[in-house]
């Protein structure tokens, strides 16, 4: 888009001959800066209006039609650079209204693709591929093909698609070189190899993208350094930074940090070098850079740092969207988004006044926006929530929230928008984790494997996230999946593990490769397979009792879990002496949670009881039915907190809780 338009240089190619006097005063005052004024002399002087008239007539000849179709490009093009709701409404509205009245004029539908790719329209394909029967050359093609490839990458996720576009584009490059004008060569030449790059990058063959991007950014750098045509230099430096852009970008996801910050330090080099470059693609470069270093402080843990840096870049975005409110409206959505999740754990308090600001700007301001981008917009609202209530303690309006975000991402599903599919695989992850808090595991299961096939269909083309197949396989061992579940689950133990190694000091990355572990070792538990259960099951109490330390109110109950967990796993291994060992520091746990929070542990010394007892009836060692008593005659609310108290008298009575 930055490439196809540049709205300046095409008003500096403008031919003086070929306009009318009062053009000739706009062009004036558009080389003044003055575009206001610009805009309300072609307004007032009724060219736009007669424009219409003769164009909606068709009695003029075909040149007529084509001079007055230019004259109100230009006034479209011009209503783009000045910017604001209204120029833009304007502009988009010319171009529409142009390709609908001469739908057979290539340059005419191409640009109004181009604007209904940066708005995410549903028609697209419908518009792409009358574009591709109008082209009438080598170039006009490999630009539709180079667009056809970005609307498969980027917005339908239909990454077969995109090579077959990219492939044809090649083909037709490869064939067309001495036939093309060398300026023409070089342009599409460097595009359509970007776009190579850029849809390796997607489906991350790391390696090929960046020798792509490399040998990009060689040429264009010889092609620049051997050229007198400034015009020509002028474009090729924009390209350059693009390309440099991009292979930052490829460096900040494979987490090359060195590699990273060098391109950045040469995209720094080349803007304070170019004269040309507007605030807007300052802009644009600086967040770019932004987004590096947000990558790299998430990675690592470091939230209260990234929340800073998510912070100034929605405040860099908003300046590009006040700008040009329409097409700048879904990036801005999107920084708005990531600033607000991550304001959740730094500044919790004033998350709820800021989310619904949001959410009313959605409802109200962001109006050029599709449909599906409203729909995901709310979604993502709702996660954010969920993260809030969790944040407060408050899981039945967790779990209500996750279910809302469920419900848009059906109903996205249902609209057949394949631009947020990987949106909407965390969603339904999400949701099978409440069905498996609620005990519906057998309703998390069939959850799991619809998921599993649409899941399966991303990670073929290099997609992966760790926590939807966590959610996956947990709800598949549960419900009995066994094989597929544990599947599932060592992929996320070797994943995670990998990233633990890089980042030993991200707590939230130790508490998720612990829940892995723990996840495994009911797994192989279920299979039978006992001594890799204890296994799995001594890594994860490692983990939590390091993490206990820093943060007792919040993980005490997963500590006392855990550790019942490995009292469990050396009964089944028939070690009753460790097992009976790992139940006394459980309840020096509960002891310990119920004297730092009695208004929410109160009950727990009794739920280490409740499993004490049972071991010991078990193993036919007196005192267990004294244990036993106190939490068979507990009565319901007595005690504040009492849900999992409640839920293990529950498995009691259903099982035990040490059975083989």
């Amino acid at each position: 888009m930055n490439m196809l338009d540049k709205y300046a240089e095409k008003f500096a190619r403008i031919n003086p001959d070929d306009i009318t006097q009062i053009e000739k005063q706009v062009l004036k005052l558009v080389e003044d800066g003055k575009l206001t004024e610009a805009i309300e002399l072609y307004n007032n002087s009724g060219l736009i209006v007669q424009a219409r008239q003769k164009l909606q007539q068709r009695t003029q000849a075909d040149e007529d039609i084509d001079l007055l179709a230019e004259r109100m490009y230009r006034y479209a093009d011009l209503c783009a650079l000045a910017g604001g709701k209204e120029n833009e409404q304007k502009a988009y509205d010319t171009y529409k209204w142009i390709a609908e009245i001469l739908p057979d004029r290539f340059s005419y539908v191409l640009k109004y693709v181009l604007q209904k790719i940066t708005l995410g329209e549903q028609d697209l394909e419908e518009w792409a591929d009358r574009c591709q029967k109008l082209a009438f050359d080598e170039k006009s093609l490999i630009q539709v093909l180079n667009l056809k490839t970005l609307i498969a990458t980027n917005i339908r996720k239909d990454y077969s698609k995109a090579f077959e576009y990219n492939q044809q584009a090649l083909e037709i490059l490869q064939q067309a070189q001495e036939a093309m004008p060398s300026g023409d060569y070089l342009a599409v030449m460097q595009i359509t190899l970007h776009q190579t790059a850029y849809l390796l990058e997607a489906i991350h063959e790391w390696e090929q993208a960046e020798e792509v991007y490399l040998s990009n950014i060689k040429n264009l750098e010889e092609q620049i350094a051997v050229s007198d045509n400034q015009l020509f230099i002028r474009i090729q430096k924009g390209s350059l930074l693009d390309s440099y852009t991009s292979l930052m970008r490829l460096y900040s996801q494979k987490e090359d940090l060195e590699k990273a910050r060098q391109t950045a330090a040469k995209i720094k080099e080349i803007s304070l070098n170019d004269p040309d470059l507007n605030e807007e693609k300052r802009i644009s470069i600086e967040l770019n850079y932004l987004d590096m270093l947000l990558d790299f402080a998430m990675n690592a843990g470091q939230m209260k740092e990234a929340y800073k840096i998510a912070a100034e870049a929605y405040t860099k975005a908003e300046v590009l969207y006040q700008k040009n409110p329409i097409t700048k409206a879904a990036e801005f959505q999107q920084r708005y988004i990531v600033y607000l999740q991550l304001s959740v754990d730094s500044e919790t308090d004033a998350f709820p006044e800021r989310a619904e600001l949001l959410r009313t700007r959605i409802e109200q301001e962001f109006t050029s926006l599709s449909p599906d981008f409203k729909i995901n917009a709310l979604h993502n609202l709702e996660m954010m929530y969920s993260t809030y209530y969790s944040r407060k303690g408050n899981q039945p309006e967790e779990r209500r929230s996750l279910v809302k975000a469920y419900q848009y991402t059906k109903k996205l599903s249902e609209s057949s928008s394949s631009q947020f599919t990987q949106e909407n695989l965390y969603a339904r992850a999400k949701y099978i984790d409440v069905l498996i808090a609620e005990s519906k595991n057998q309703e998390a299961a069939q959850e799991a494997l619809e998921l599993d096939a649409l899941y399966s269909i991303q990670s073929a083309w290099g997609y992966q996230n760790l926590s939807v197949e966590s959610s996956m396989g947990v709800a598949l061992v549960c419900g009995g999946y066994y094989q597929l579940g544990l599947k599932y689950l060592e992929r996320v133990k070797e994943g995670r593990e990998k990233e633990l190694k890089k980042y030993p000091h991200n707590n939230e990355l130790k508490a998720n490769t612990c829940s892995t572990y723990n996840n495994l070792s009911l797994g192989y538990s279920k299979l039978k397979k006992y001594k890799q259960a204890l296994k799995e099951q001594l890594k994860a109490y490692a983990l939590m009792k390091d993490l206990y330390a820093q943060n007792k109110a919040e993980l005490g109950t997963n500590y006392m879990l855990i550790t019942m967990n490995v009292s469990v796993n050396y009964y089944q291994n028939g070690d009753n002496q460790q097992a009976l060992h790992y139940l006394e520091e459980a309840s020096a746990i509960a002891e310990e949670m119920k004297a730092l929070f009695p208004q929410y542990f109160a009950t727990y010394p009794i739920v280490v009881k409740l499993a004490k007892g049972d071991l010991l009836s078990k193993l036919l060692q007196p005192g267990a039915q004294e244990l036993l008593k106190e939490g068979l005659e507990y009565k319901a609310g007595s005690q504040p907190n009492d849900a999992l108290l409640l839920y293990t008298l529950k498995e009691y009575h259903s099982n035990g809780l040490y059975t083989k």
